[in-house]
């Protein structure tokens, strides 16, 4: 466990050493140049909440964004009503619309569900499975931020959600086979 905690401190001082090395604007003065970053996102976060009429949203809305966005919530091909009217725009939609990733529906309703018991498998053996727990973490308070409700922010979800799917139904199918013997 000490181990893996310390592997993952290590990985993320890499990271921000990684950010800093390859972020040429953050060599001069890197904690100004950080304040700034975050002072220019909040000024574009205050732009985009201004003209989103579905934003901010709620906590409880977040909460439910969370839990629906990747895998039952029909895909968002753009944040601007106005764009369905772009014919370039719905050309590609309909070209390229069959890949769109998870399926909305029943098959997405059985991952979010198996994605829910790989939560609790996780959390049983919470030490074997930090670094999946952590990177849930960080992108559900990233979430928890953000007022828009546009689906693009909620990618990062997928992935962690396809893992602990997969986690979930293991965790299943070996209760299922222990049961059986």
């Amino acid at each position: 466990m000490v181990v893996t905690i310390g592997a993952l401190i290590v990985s993320g001082l890499l990271m921000v050493g990684a950010f800093i090395a390859l972020s040429p604007a953050l060599w001069n003065d890197p904690p100004a140049r950080v304040v700034n970053l975050l002072e220019e996102r909040t000024r574009l976060l205050d732009i985009q909440v201004s003209i989103d009429p579905l934003a901010p949203l709620t906590l409880l809305q977040r909460l439910e964004a969370i839990v629906l966005q990747p895998t039952i919530t029909p895909v968002m091909y753009y944040e601007l009503g106005s764009w369905t009217e772009a014919e370039p725009i719905r050309v590609e939609i309909e070209r390229y619309g069959l890949w769109h990733g998870y399926p909305d529906g029943v098959f997405g309703v059985l991952i979010m569900l198996a994605a829910g018991a790989g939560i609790v498998v996780a959390g049983w053996r919470w030490w074997r499975y930090a670094g999946l727990l952590m990177w849930l973490g960080l992108t559900v308070i990233s979430l928890l931020v953000n007022p828009l409700p546009w689906q693009r922010y909620y990618l990062p979800l997928i992935p962690v959600a396809a893992l602990l799917a997969g986690l979930g139904i293991q965790g299943i199918l070996k209760r299922l086979t222990l049961e059986n013997t």
